[in-house]
């Protein structure tokens, strides 16, 4: 199991770095108000780390198979739970972006909130189950179509903690 969840960190750690690339990118001057993107660049980054396909859609399965890797990569000490601690301190590149539009307070207190919403069962800490239940409940609401995949529309404004996340940098 350790070689597995170090096999699976390290792949976190790969598809987390390729995301870094776009941390910082500029939000074009011409962006229109709909477009989902148009607020926090970071999205389009996330988006295709969880696009392993490419096809511009976002699968259940593909949702699953990057959420095992972001929980690998939040639970630090590899002890099968995510506390508060190791949850607020996971940052794709929110907290710069925060940082630089002078937005870490609603920021950090968008991504509190976000955390005692997962926690079901209110101990301060996340295992994986409450991580794929979570998981798999926000991408049946983000699913406003309802087939089954996310568009780049759906995942940046419909999946509630980077909706909530975006709300808080704009």
């Amino acid at each position: 199991m350790t070689m597995t969840r170090t096999s699976l960190a390290a792949l976190g750690l790969v598809c987390l770095g390729a995301l870094g690339a776009y941390v910082l990118s500029p939000r074009p001057a011409t962006a229109a108000a709909d477009e989902p993107y148009a607020h926090v660049e970071i999205l389009r980054g996330m988006f295709a780390s969880y696009d392993y396909n490419r096809d511009g859609r976002i699968t259940a399965r593909e949702f699953n198979a990057f959420r095992v890797l972001v929980f690998v990569s939040m639970d630090t000490d590899a002890d099968g739970r995510v506390s508060r601690e190791e949850f607020m301190a996971w940052d794709p590149g929110f907290a710069q972006l925060a940082e630089q539009r002078g937005k870490e307070r609603p920021f950090n207190a968008a991504k509190l909130g976000a955390f005692r919403a997962w926690d079901r069962k209110d101990d301060g800490e996340l295992d994986e189950t409450e991580m794929s239940v979570n998981g798999s409940h926000d991408f049946v609401i983000a699913d406003k179509d309802r087939n089954g995949s996310l568009s780049p529309g759906e995942f940046a404004a419909g999946y509630p903690i980077l909706a909530r996340i975006a709300k808080a940098l704009r």
